[in-house]
């Protein structure tokens, strides 16, 4: 007698991804798992399972073998050195109290002093300084992330698109300097009827 058929459909597949995100181990048990079988399959078909690389999969087996379940656990991502010093901080934070800027001009640095006593709804990406513990937001100011990989919601990045085209494309920048001037002479020469055509999403406007 054959054994009747055992399906899994998409519910089941998103009820148990549901349940493993729940897991603070998950990541460390999912790669315990992939090495382990890759000991009796062929780790292309391991890999394709869990929807990896092989060069993913090779390295966690070498770091697992050198230093054991430590190094399967995500290291920090390092950040560049602050440029700005404490004396810098300080007299920003002064312009920022102020209201103006190093020639005392009259900014409206911030949302709650360009919006005072008013709502407002800040629609932000989920890069990873949008998404900091540090980011404080007035209680007038309501943060609303985006989907994560979405850039079809998210209007400037049709204009990252055209720089990157138009501007970057199939050039060598001998340093960041460099870089930056190009793309400071680039943003002088947009019109305002250029970024309106370059960020157009139509399909967004008519949203319930």
């Amino acid at each position: 007698m054959s054994r009747p058929k055992t399906n899994v459909d998409l519910e089941l597949v998103q009820r148990a991804q549901g349940e493993l995100q729940k897991r603070p181990d998950r990541q460390i048990c999912l790669r315990l798992q992939a090495i382990i079988s890759s000991g009796s399959h062929p780790l292309w078909e391991v890999a394709s399972i869990l929807g990896i690389t092989r060069q993913t999969l090779h390295r966690w087996i070498k770091v697992f073998r050198e230093q054991g379940v430590e190094g399967l656990r995500d290291r920090p991502k390092g950040h560049n050195p602050a440029k700005l010093n404490s004396d810098h901080k300080a007299e920003i934070a002064q312009w920022l109290a102020r209201g103006k800027n190093g020639r005392g001009e009259s900014v409206h640095w911030t949302l709650a002093r360009a919006y005072p006593g008013q709502e407002v709804l800040l629609v932000l990406d989920q890069a990873g300084w949008h998404r900091s513990k540090e980011l404080l937001a007035p209680k007038t100011i309501h943060l609303e992330y985006l989907p994560a990989y979405s850039p079809e919601l998210n209007p400037v990045e049709k204009l990252w698109r055209w720089l990157r085209r138009h501007v970057c494309r199939n050039k060598v920048f001998l340093s960041l300097q460099e870089l930056a001037e190009v793309l400071i002479q680039a943003f002088r020469a947009f019109t305002s009827e250029m970024i309106s055509s370059l960020c157009n999403c139509p399909y967004s406007y008519n949203v319930n």
